[in-house]
Order: structure tokens, then sequence, then C-alpha cells
């Protein structure tokens, strides 16, 4: 009986392990593993610790349009997920990724039939206290105005 205990235990083991493995080992094309998932997955859970005092980073990105307004440019507003907002346009700021920062204002265009002129990149964060969460004074990371792109004064 003690056999078929560790036997099924051990199996256990190996399988929860397999199946991590797999999870973080996801292959993109002919064996490159894709670097945001390996050796662990990059869930929020894996994030460093902050301290009393440390900003934690909220970004937002705002389209500055024809008739010189703004928008607030959100994952719905594009009609993409959180993820993909996150790595195709916020961090298309910096460095600056021409391809990306038109392919999100084209996606824009076309939902809502509105030329994007510019993009720029906010810090709105929350400033960890001893015993609250507060809001931090916002910062202008980059503007960039797509007409520019094609030019080298990409300057933050």
């Amino acid at each position: 009986m003690r056999i078929l205990q560790t036997v099924t235990l051990s199996a256990f083991i190996v399988l929860v392990i397999g199946l991590q493995t797999m999870a973080g080992a996801r292959i993109r094309g002919p064996l490159k593993p894709d670097p945001d998932r390996w050796p662990f997955l990059s869930y929020p859970m894996y994030a460093h610790a902050h301290s009393p005092g440390d900003g934690i980073p909220r970004y937002r990105v705002f389209g500055i349009l024809e008739d010189s307004s703004e928008v607030y440019v959100t994952p719905e507003t594009l009609g993409t997920s959180f993820w993909i907002w996150q790595k195709r346009l916020v961090r298309a700021f910096d460095p600056v990724d021409p391809n990306d920062l038109r392919a999100m204002s084209t996606l824009y265009r076309s939902r809502h039939g509105t030329r994007i002129l510019g993009l720029r990149l906010e810090n709105h964060p929350l400033v960890l206290e001893d015993r609250a969460v507060e809001e931090g004074e916002a910062e202008v990371i980059r503007t960039v105005w797509l007409d520019d792109l094609a030019s080298e004064s990409l300057k933050p």
C-alpha cells in the first residue's frame, strides 16, 4: 500500500512540474522560446516588492486629434486586451517604435473614424504610504507626433 501512495504522489508531482514547464516554455516559431514567459510566467504575482514611498507606475496614453482635442486611449477604445495595449502601445514609446504606434493609431481610426495626429504617454503613479495608497504626481513621459516619425527628432 505504501508503494502505491509513493508512486501516485510522485506521478502527481511530475505531472504538475511538467504542466508548468509546458506553460513556461511555449515555443514561438522554430525553437525560439518566448522571453516573456521563460523561466517564469509573466504574471503580476512575480512582480518585485515595493516599500513605503515607492511609486507604482500606471501608464495612460492620450491621443491628440485633428481638432486639438485629446482622447484617453484605453484597451477598450482600441478593442484590444490590456496586454496587447501594454506591449504594443505603451512599450512602443521607449524606444519609439513607429510601426506599433502607427498600427495602434490606425486601429483607433478604424474604430472611431477620427485621425490621431499625436500620442502622449503619461505616468500617473500610485505612491505607497505606511497605511494607504495615494495618487502620485502625473508626469509626461513622451509625446510623439505621428507625422514626425520619419524624422530623427524623437527625443523625450
